[in-house]
């Protein structure tokens, strides 16, 4: 009976040092929890995953070839003049010495609007540019935060088995010593071995898991994860701003400044050319020059110009069906991913009641034990309940601010929105 006393004085002390370590965990993930992530954590992870997306870097090159366009439309002429240089002779003809050189230098000419209307095009083409470009980041951030709660959801279950481990190794230390001076049975002990290899092989895991996602999240983004990604609350509910959303509307303003391009461009562009003629009749007659312009006025044709504003008001079609869908899915994730938050928040709830409940059991049992009734298997098994239960519940906690993450990507706002707010205010 005193060996079973002593043993439960020595479990009683662990646990209360298991419970301030408990305590300190709760506080790190909820309270931590509770403080925003520093805004540069957020921006240098963010921006080290938006340079090694592909997609993103496509969407950027694109800006230089629209400027070039904008920028070519402010000049003389809309293209490059040419120069064309020709000869006539008679040598095949008698060879009575007629002799004619030209020459002709000539350049294309704007339409009447034409330069304003392909400026406003290319305006139109940055606004749609940094509106995919918002879109893109929104898709990479999505990436982001989908990997981060992967970690750490892996990461706190790798931290308590951890814990789980050191616990089943100091009672197992302990047994050991009391087994050698004959105060506990050995088969007590043989339970604790078994306690403590099922402790290793539930840590090896967890480990495993934190390292794959850590490793993971690392080459999304080249950087460690953040110790805090705190999602703020906002109401859930569409959001007319959402990045995809202003992307499909840039892309319907596009295709309407096109087609206000096709009505100037109803032709080809016309053409005025300076001409020099020098020529002789016969071999011993002086060369005459002369200087002369031409002028090339082309014509409009439906031939030409319907198939090119059918294409364009395709395009315009498509983006607006485009549009409307993509509002509707909108609002579908939305609702969605709140009810996937209240569904969260019921699990966190109930995993704490189920804490509460495995906790309360365990003091029950190590009472039993001080006053020598009860067993060890039953205390092994509560703990290991407990710990099971802990992993649970912390687990829930991380699951509600992951599920209001998704809630947040839906609505089409990412970190570096909120954090940069956040940071200027401070």
């Amino acid at each position: 009976m005193s060996m079973v006393r002593a043993w439960g004085s020595y479990a009683f002390r662990r646990v209360r040092l298991r419970w301030s370590v408990l305590c300190m965990l709760a506080l790190a993930v909820v309270g931590g929890s509770a403080r925003l992530a520093h805004a540069e954590d957020i921006r240098h992870v963010l921006e080290s995953a938006w340079a090694r997306n592909a997609e993103i870097a496509a969407v950027t090159a694109r800006r230089a070839e629209i400027l070039a366009r904008k920028r070519a439309a402010g000049r003389l002429t809309p293209g490059p003049p040419a120069l064309g240089v020709g000869h006539l002779n008679d040598y095949a003809t008698g060879d009575d010495g007629y002799r004619e050189y030209d020459v002709e230098l000539a350049t294309p000419l704007w339409l009447p609007g034409e330069g304003t209307a392909i400026r406003r095009v290319a305006d139109a083409e940055l606004a749609q540019l940094a509106a995919e470009l918002a879109s893109a980041r929104l898709a990479v951030a999505g990436e982001v935060r989908d990997a981060y709660w992967r970690y750490r959801l892996a990461a706190v279950a790798a931290e308590v088995a951890r814990r789980r481990l050191d616990a089943a190794r100091a009672l197992q230390n302990d047994l050991d010593r009391q087994v050698r001076v004959g105060q506990v049975a050995r088969a007590d002990l043989l339970l604790s071995l078994a306690e403590t290899a099922d402790a290793r092989a539930i840590l090896s895991i967890a480990e495993a898991s934190a390292t794959q996602a850590r490793l993971a999240f690392h080459a999304l983004t080249g950087a460690e994860p953040p110790v805090d990604l705190v999602e703020p609350e906002v109401p859930a509910q569409s959001d007319a701003n959402h990045p995809r959303l202003i992307a499909l509307r840039r892309t319907v303003d596009v295709s309407e400044a096109t087609n206000r391009l096709l009505k100037v461009q109803d032709r080809d562009s016309p053409e005025v050319a300076l001409l020099g003629v020098v020529e002789r009749e016969l071999a011993n007659n002086p060369y005459d020059k002369r200087i002369g312009i031409r002028v090339v006025i082309p014509f409009a044709t439906e031939g030409r110009n319907e198939p090119r504003r059918e294409a364009n008001e395709v395009e315009r079609t498509r983006a607006l069906g485009e549009l409307r869908a993509a509002n509707d899915r909108i609002r579908a994730e939305v609702g969605q991913v709140e009810a996937d938050l209240a569904s969260a928040k019921e699990r966190e709830m109930l995993a704490e009641e189920r804490h509460r409940a495995f906790a309360e059991r365990l003091d029950l049992i190590e009472r039993s034990i001080r006053v020598g009734e009860g067993a060890l298997v039953e205390l092994i098994r509560a703990r290991a309940n407990l710990f099971e239960g802990e992993v649970a519940w912390l687990q829930s906690q991380i699951a509600v601010m992951q599920a209001r993450s998704r809630l947040n990507q839906a609505l089409g706002l990412d970190p570096w929105s909120w954090a940069a707010t956040k940071d200027a205010k401070q």
